[in-house]
């Protein structure tokens, strides 16, 4: 199978191993240009309902008729159902983190009423 196009780079960089991982909802990363990609999420809603419709249809179908090769027609629908996302759900860019300087620690809060800041006036000693 082929590579797939990264949507940052448009080099065919992206392996059918990583488009699968990203049909199964994960971040996947070009090794061209570092660009973060996942498959679109809406369309994605569309593959997760195909897989719940088959995984219900032939557990359902055993159900009433007691016949095992529904269960090699809902592996064979999954298998399906994952090339067809695989080749067809189209990546998208997403924006990086952007690396600025770590935040200064904000200014210590007052301690509450009731409770007292530790000292050395107060320890007891024994």
């Amino acid at each position: 199978m082929k590579n797939f196009k990264c949507p940052r780079c448009h080099e065919a960089s992206i392996t059918p191993k990583e488009k699968l991982r990203a049909a199964w909802w994960a971040n996947i990363f070009c090794p061209e240009c570092g660009g973060k990609a996942c498959a679109y999420p809406w369309v994605m809603v569309v593959v997760f309902v195909a897989h719940s419709w088959n995984i219900a249809w032939w557990i359902g179908m055993f159900y009433y008729t007691h016949n095992y090769m529904h269960f090699v027609y809902l592996v064979l629908g999954w298998v399906t159902i994952d090339y067809l996302s695989v080749t067809f759900v189209p990546l998208a860019r997403m924006k990086m983190a952007q690396t600025a300087a770590p935040k200064p620690p904000a200014e210590a809060a007052p301690p509450e009423a009731g409770y007292a800041k530790p000292d050395s006036k107060t320890s007891h000693s024994s």
